[in-house]
């Protein structure tokens, strides 16, 4: 999988500079390059931690863990921070540093996820070799969101909404990228919308 530098993200935002909103569209995304979603995060307008660590001591008990670092947004050139509307994209197959996105991202002002509940896989695995030669893995690092939360079983959208099977069969239109444009083009939303997003 190919890396995403600053380079290409900046020429891609100078190239969007007069659009009104982005999507990104992470449905059906099982992950990827961690790097990746750190490079596209710093380009957002959030000085708030992304998440903190908590590293295992035992392999099976949750409750033996300490706690480890707390990730902060390594912010870019003022001038290079997105503070439009972005909608970010989700389904019950955004997975590992996909889901690890919406996490991060859920709560930002300038952002709203939506579509359905992600896959999960927030939390980082490790790979282990059991005495036959069988590989395992478990998860041995937790994330926990800056409210506190562990998103290992799924980020729960701002706002859900399936996809249309017939529409998109019989019409070729895709109801969730119509809804998110509409939201994007929405000024009165943007204003009046923003709630609670960390639950």
């Amino acid at each position: 999988m190919a890396s995403v530098s600053d380079k290409q993200v900046d020429e891609l935002l100078d190239f969007c500079q007069d659009c009104q909103g982005l999507i990104f569209d992470l449905r059906e995304n099982r992950g990827g390059l961690s790097e990746n979603g750190m490079t596209l995060l710093k380009y957002l307008p959030t000085e708030k931690e992304l998440y903190k660590t908590y590293v295992r001591h035992n392999s099976i008990r949750d409750e033996l863990m300490e706690e480890g670092v707390v990730l902060k947004p390594r912010i870019k050139n003022e001038s290079k921070i997105w503070r439009k509307p972005l909608i970010v994209l989700v389904d019950n197959e955004s997975f590992s540093m996909s889901s690890i996105f919406a996490m991060c991202v859920k709560g930002c002002e300038n952002v709203r996820i939506v579509g359905v509940k992600t896959a999960g896989g927030t939390n980082l695995p490790d790979w282990f070799e059991l005495s036959n030669g069988w590989f395992y893995r478990i998860p041995t690092v937790k994330l926990i969101s800056r409210y506190g939360i562990d998103y290992e079983n799924g980020v729960i959208p701002d706002v859900e909404i399936h996809l249309d099977k017939d529409k998109a069969v019989e019409e070729n239109r895709d109801n969730i990228i119509d809804a998110a444009c509409e939201m994007i083009l929405s000024q009165d939303y943007w204003k009046n919308s923003y709630n609670s997003l960390s639950d």
